[in-house]
Formats: C-alpha cells, sequence, structure tokens
C-alpha cells in the first residue's frame, strides 16, 4: 500500500471520528439553527451552539490521545518524519473549542438569569447538589487540558524534565469530560451517543495500559 493512500485512509478515519458524534447529535436532537428564530428564553441560541462544540473537543481531545500515544508509529507508516507539528497545532484548535463550550455556556446562563455566570460556569462548587458536582468535573477536565497543552507547547523549555507529568493531564480531563458528558449531556444520556462515548473512553483506557506495560517492561529489562 503506497503513502499516498495510507495517508488518505487516516485523514478519513480522523475526519469520522471528528464528524461521528456531531453526525450522531444532529440525527438526535435535529438542526441547531431552529433555535436561531424567535419564541425561545434568552440564551437559546448559545446553549445550542454549546452542545455541538462540547462534542466535538471531545472527539478532538480523543484524536489528540492517540496521537500522543501511538503518533510515532503512525508517522512511520505514514512515511512521514513526525507527526509532532500536526499535534501541537491540533491541541491549540482543540483547546480553543473545549473553551468555547463553556464560555458559550456562561453566556447562555448569564442571559437566562440576568446575572454574570462565570463562578457557576468555571468555578462551580461540588458540595451545591448534583449537577453542580458534574459542572464541577467539567471545569476541572478544561483546566487540566490547558495544562496539558501549554506543558506541551512551553514546557520543554521552561521545565525540561518535568513537562511530561503535566502533558500527561490530558487523560485525567479526559475521564472527567466523560463522566460530565454522560451526566449534563442530553444527547450522551441516551443512545447511541452513550455507547460511542463510552467507547471511546475505554479504547483510550485499553491503549493507555497498552502502552504503560510496554514502558515498564522496557524499563525491566533494562535494570537486568
Amino acid at each position: 500500500m503506497s503513502f499516498g493512500i495510507r495517508r488518505s485512509l487516516a485523514f478519513s478515519a480522523a475526519g469520522l471520528l471528528i464528524l461521528l458524534p456531531l453526525a450522531l447529535f444532529h440525527l438526535k436532537s435535529g438542526s441547531m439553527t431552529f433555535y436561531l428564530g424567535d419564541g425561545f428564553p434568552p440564551g437559546q441560541a448559545a446553549y445550542a451552539m454549546m452542545r455541538p462544540a462540547g462534542h466535538l473537543a471531545f472527539a478532538l481531545v480523543f484524536l489528540q490521545i492517540i496521537l500522543g500515544l501511538h503518533g510515532k508509529a503512525l508517522a512511520r507508516w505514514l512515511g512521514l518524519d513526525s507527526l509532532l507539528p500536526f499535534h501541537k497545532c491540533l491541541g491549540l484548535c482543540t483547546l480553543g473549542i473545549a473553551l468555547l463550550h463553556p464560555v458559550l455556556f456562561m453566556w447562555a446562563q448569564s442571559m437566562r438569569l440576568g446575572e454574570f455566570a462565570f463562578s457557576r460556569t468555571f468555578l462551580p462548587n461540588p458540595t451545591k447538589g448534583y449537577w453542580n458536582l458534574y459542572f464541577f468535573f467539567g471545569a476541572l477536565s478544561l483546566y487540566g487540558l490547558m495544562f496539558a497543552v501549554l506543558a506541551a507547547l512551553l514546557g520543554p523549555r521552561l521545565l525540561p524534565r518535568g513537562w511530561k507529568i503535566l502533558h500527561a493531564l490530558n487523560y485525567p480531563a479526559f475521564i472527567l469530560a466523560w463522566r460530565h458528558c454522560l451526566v449534563t449531556g442530553n444527547e450522551v444520556r441516551e443512545q447511541p451517543l452513550q455507547t460511542v462515548y463510552t467507547g471511546m473512553m475505554l479504547i483510550v483506557a485499553g491503549l493507555t495500559a497498552r502502552r504503560l506495560w510496554d514502558v515498564t517492561s522496557s524499563w525491566r529489562r533494562r535494570a537486568r
């Protein structure tokens, strides 16, 4: 198989991965442009747009973790020197879309409640009710993602020995995002998105476990 065909397949697979949650969301909820008309409560359009932003961010974080775990092997398979520049660029895009999700929620809540909803969005108190706990999970996920992206961009220069530890916050951030989605996402609480999102989380868990096994096996061989 030529490198051109492999790259086309990889590009198509990445596109399908990103579009799958959005397509299932659209089938479940219909067109979001419906909410842009009159007759809806204040902030409804921002609230509606917040949901696909969250789905897209989740899919992109999943793709980023796959690239982080197997980027070198994928680069060799595609005949490329490195996927690192693409990984870094996509990381910034992922963080921007992930940040757009709570910003739209804050906008919607501020319009709906008539007060600035910054604390409710970015500093939710997990002790004040069931929903606040899972909003808190979402906020923690965002902060973990922010540290992970900044560590990848600035860490090699500022923290040459410790940046990879901060970058690994991608993994707990993804798990927290998954729990946040399963509870607060109207569509993700139902099928087929519930199965799709759980499947993505299990894939990440399995690949991470395999990577840890390979690393520890390498350490044991060196210690002999």
